[in-house]
């Protein structure tokens, strides 16, 4: 099964991280973090239904990107530098062109048939803040078991909810 572009983008930033490393750039969190990423993403494509593991691939995603591309800017000429980000962009877009990543299945405490997401709360994610995105999405939300929220709602609502998440977490980094 395709991994909604996952594979894609993370395969672009392993080879621009293997590009890095042989110029003597290197970092070993990265080394781990693109590791980390590739089996959230076979977990992913083994069972597109189990979609906790969603946000983390994206966060992920997003924190090698980040770094590498910084790392890039530094190392590369221009013009080197500017056919790694094309392929990084159309990497990207194969991605955003996947399917929705919304879960379906039932919950407790959720309206059957109503798209819902489940993301774990943490010092940079934290409970107020999502319930404060929701509510001006005009999202409905509970407090789950241990640190998790589930938010349901119109599945465009939930997209959007999704993008700011993202950049939430991606400005607190």
């Amino acid at each position: 099964m395709k991994s909604m572009g996952y594979r894609e983008l993370w395969n672009a930033l392993a080879d621009l991280s293997k590009e890095l490393k042989s110029k003597g750039v290197t970092s070993p969190e990265t080394i781990r973090n693109l590791r980390s990423v590739k089996t959230l993403i076979s977990i992913h494509e083994a069972d597109t239904g189990y979609t906790e593991n969603l946000m983390k691939i994206e966060i992920i995603l997003a924190n090698v990107e980040s770094t590498l591309i910084l790392a890039a800017q530094d190392e590369f000429e221009t013009e080197i530098f500017e056919k790694w980000m094309n392929r990084i962009r159309e990497a990207r877009l194969a991605k955003e062109n996947r399917k929705s990543a919304i879960a379906s299945r039932f919950v407790p405490g959720i309206p059957r048939g109503k798209p819902w997401i489940r993301l774990e709360t943490s010092v940079d994610l934290p409970k107020e803040e999502i319930k404060k995105l929701a509510d001006e999405l005009n999202l409905s939300w509970k407090k789950g078991e241990d640190n998790w929220a589930f938010i349901w709602g119109e599945k465009n609502l939930l997209k959007e909810f999704i993008a700011e998440i993202r950049n939430l977490v991606r400005r607190s980094d």
